[in-house]
């Protein structure tokens, strides 16, 4: 299994976003964590297909392809927000949330994912 063509995730509090994890054409993620004391982490991280293989198989176990474009509550200012977009040749999902999710074991099961793909490096909120 290849990578999708697509993948970007991304999830933080408000003023900004400290997570973020992004395909880049080499096939490499770029990892980047925005440390609240200011600065940056960046690492370049390779994906094993095997990585992948796993990945993709729990996005069509939790059925990430059907989540909605929105998850919003819009009573709270500040919060959790987070972006997603991943792009398979045969599937597709665009989703952003603020301070909604999709069903919570699902979304938490994307983030264990996302997690495990960068080798057990910090990501959200967990």
């Amino acid at each position: 299994m290849t990578p999708p063509k697509v993948f970007k995730i991304s999830i933080g509090d408000s003023p900004g976003l400290p997570y973020e994890v992004e395909l880049q054409k080499d096939g490499t993620l770029q990892y980047t964590n925005k440390l609240w004391r200011g600065g940056e982490v960046h690492r370049g991280i390779e994906v094993t297909e095997d990585s992948w293989i796993t990945f993709r198989n729990i996005l069509d176990e939790i059925d990430v392809w059907s989540w909605k474009k929105e998850y919003s509550d819009i009573r709270i200012l500040d919060g959790i927000q987070w972006d997603l977009s991943i792009h398979y040749i045969d599937a597709s999902v665009d989703s952003h949330g603020d301070n909604r999710y999709p069903p919570k074991q699902d979304f938490d099961r994307l983030l264990n994912a996302v997690t495990h793909l960068i080798g057990g490096l910090e990501f959200g909120f967990q």
